[in-house]
């Protein structure tokens, strides 16, 4: 090999050396912030449930220390904020809609028995049918909700109609969305049933 053929050929060998070297750093960047930018968009939908509206990314975290109190059990973790007959708790949901996995938050006042808030974090269901479960105009069909009889009742009263609700245990549902109303009830009903579980475990 000619001494142009080896300049060639180092020249080469460094060149996709540095462009290896940039990609692997490129993708380790994008790596870590995509999961700083999960974290964010799940810790906003979390602190938004517990009543912490319109926080910065910065604002965030700080609150998450000092407002936040995270209980982890074997049923799964919840998150409180307040004292007393002031607190909120919230819990993770997940389910299953008509074409995929759904996920969220809920948030329930202090004895469990009414929904303060809710929010869909994660769906894919249909656009303008199934995806209405995550609107403004479905959360207020959800929050002040009573879900229990009593604070000393297991049971779980809730449900989305088919169209509109015929009592007041029902919600209105979404026409042409029965999957994935069905999907959302069912979510509900197992976040509020673990909720009870770890509150009772606590107490």
């Amino acid at each position: 090999m000619s001494d142009s053929g080896i300049k060639a050929f180092v020249i080469t060998m460094i060149v996709a050396g540095v462009c290896a070297t940039t990609l692997g750093t490129t993708h380790h960047l994008v790596k870590n912030r995509i999961k700083r930018n999960q974290f964010i968009a799940e810790s906003r939908a979390l602190l938004s449930v517990l009543g912490f509206k319109n926080l910065s990314a910065d604002e965030l975290e700080g609150i998450l220390k000092t407002s936040v109190r995270k209980t982890q059990r074997k049923t799964g973790v919840f998150w409180e904020t307040g004292t007393g007959k002031g607190s909120i708790y919230a819990v993770p949901m997940k389910g299953r809609g008509l074409w995929g996995p759904v996920e969220g938050f809920l948030s329930l006042n202090h004895d469990l028995t009414v929904i303060k808030d809710f929010m869909i974090t994660k769906q894919e269901e249909t656009p303008g049918l199934g995806a209405e479960i995550e609107s403004e105009a479905f959360y207020r069909r959800i929050r002040g909700r009573k879900v229990r009889t009593s604070a000393s009742s297991n049971e779980v009263i809730f449900k989305i109609a088919r169209g509109k609700a015929a009592n007041n245990n029902e919600i209105d549902g979404i026409t042409g969305a029965t999957e994935s109303c069905r999907g959302t009830q069912e979510m509900v009903i197992s976040a509020i049933k673990r909720a009870l579980e770890m509150k009772n475990v606590q107490n």
